[in-house]
């Protein structure tokens, strides 16, 4: 029983870190990348089918992972979903006891959030800028970055503060009523081995395209 809670906690610890603290420390870079798409992962057998693939970004210590699969909304509809989440998300005080709208538009979302860490976990701080692209009908995206530079408030060791984090939502037209949807998130393992972080990445992918299909129906 106590190497089962030892393993049980270790994971929370170590996923807390990956998706939250492990994001790195260069605060605003833009990262591109030419190493070609691996793929890690399939199945299509469950509704939506999916694929995940991943690759690392030359030069840095940053990793990409994408999970491909398909939603049946428009576009648009999809964009509308994750903004709806955000507000959905706010309410929620046990898991964030801060979660401030500093800016609020049509074409995009800056938020202040605080997270409930487990402990011995420091509580985890992030200003998030979300930007929003409905320009074309047949295709819509959400893109997420770090922003920092746009926040007045002041770092404090009672927090840990998340200097990077980032990632796309991509949505297109396949048939009417039926999206196309691409999440890539980037990351950087800080030493964490590939072993443990992969399929941590995976499910949070997969539970992201699941969660955006129920948010659909």
């Amino acid at each position: 029983m106590k190497v089962k809670k030892f393993f049980a906690v270790s994971f929370v610890l170590l996923s807390a870190t990956l998706i939250f603290t492990s994001c790195g420390t260069s605060s605003n870079a833009e990262f591109s990348s030419n190493g070609e798409w691996e793929e890690e992962k399939a199945e299509k057998s469950e509704t939506p089918s999916w694929t995940i693939y991943s690759r690392q970004i030359p030069e840095t210590n940053f990793w990409e992972f994408k999970i491909e699969g398909s939603v049946e909304a428009s576009p648009v509809a999809c964009v509308s979903s994750v903004k709806a989440n955000l507000y959905a998300e706010a309410k929620n005080k046990k898991k964030f006891p801060t979660y401030d709208f500093v800016q609020d538009s049509k074409d995009s979302i800056q938020t202040y959030v605080i997270h409930n860490e487990p402990f011995p976990l420091k509580d985890t701080e992030m200003s998030v800028l979300y930007e929003f692209d409905e320009s074309q009908a047949n295709r819509a995206a959400v893109k997420w970055r770090e922003a920092w530079e746009k926040c007045d408030i002041e770092s404090t060791k009672k927090l840990n503060r998340v200097e990077v984090f980032r990632g796309t939502w991509e949505f297109e037209e396949e048939i009417v009523g039926t999206s196309s949807a691409i999440n890539t998130v980037q990351f950087d393992l800080k030493g964490m081995p590939m072993s443990l972080a992969k399929p941590m990445v995976q499910k949070f992918l997969i539970n992201g395209l699941k969660d955006l299909k129920k948010r659909n129906e």
